[in-house]
């Protein structure tokens, strides 16, 4: 069986918390996972806009919240 990389997605929630999450793929059919998260609960600090740039030497990820 070939290895294959896992799975990584960069989501946001209604609370503005920032998450990634990772699902491996494989025979083991794994769940996805939480694996960091930055902020704080916070309903009025929510996110209301996002953009990534996928600089291979210089990656980088802006938001923007509610409320600065």
């Amino acid at each position: 069986m070939r290895w294959l990389p896992p799975y990584r997605a960069l989501t946001f929630d209604v609370l503005g918390l920032i998450k990634v999450i990772e699902a491996r793929g494989g025979q083991q059919g794994n769940t996805p996972k939480i694996v960091e998260r930055w902020g704080e609960p916070d309903a009025s600090r929510c996110i209301v806009a996002a953009s990534i740039n996928d600089s291979e030497n210089n990656p980088l990820v802006a938001v923007g919240r509610k409320n600065g």
